[in-house]
């Protein structure tokens, strides 16, 4: 048996194996059932972590309902920061995935022109989906939410 920080292996993989006889092996397994949640960054610790914040959050706003208008605008702030630093990062993160992904595609078919242009055009016809969208929105179901409520120029006239 080999140890390791993940657990233990029954068998170790020898370097002449084959892919059937890799398969074939029993996967790693963890002592404890409740391994995952230990595990930094899993999906189990994300939502606990979320739902203690809606619990601390709602405790805090049944404890005290007359939280000044103050305090909710002072914490909005960081709150607004991190979602554009998201949206701002999430694009650039695609697109590099993309120009990384596509020589690494380029080396595991023989011609990778068609799969990058799939790709490539996938990502364009999203794009445009989504302006589409945007513009739809504003203009049918958002456009009583933009109006101006009297122009500058009548009350001057």
């Amino acid at each position: 048996m080999e140890k390791s920080e993940y657990g233990t292996a029954d068998k170790a993989v020898q370097e002449n194996s084959s892919m059937e006889q890799i398969q074939q092996q029993p996967s790693v397994t963890s002592g404890e059932s409740w391994y995952p949640v230990l595990e930094p960054g899993s999906a189990i610790q994300i939502v606990i972590a979320a739902a203690i914040a809606v619990a601390i959050g709602l405790g805090v706003k049944t404890a005290h309902p007359d939280i000044p208008d103050a305090a909710t605008t002072i914490l909005i702030i960081p709150g607004d920061l991190w979602l554009r630093s998201l949206k701002a990062i999430v694009l650039t993160l695609i697109v590099t995935a993309m120009i990384l992904a596509v020589p690494e595609l380029k080396e595991i078919s023989n011609s990778g022109a068609k799969l990058a242009k799939w790709t490539i055009g996938y990502y364009v016809g999203t794009t445009i989906v989504a302006i589409v969208d945007s513009i739809i929105m504003t203009s049918q179901v958002w456009k009583d939410l933009l109006s101006v409520l009297g122009s500058p120029l009548e009350e001057v006239g």
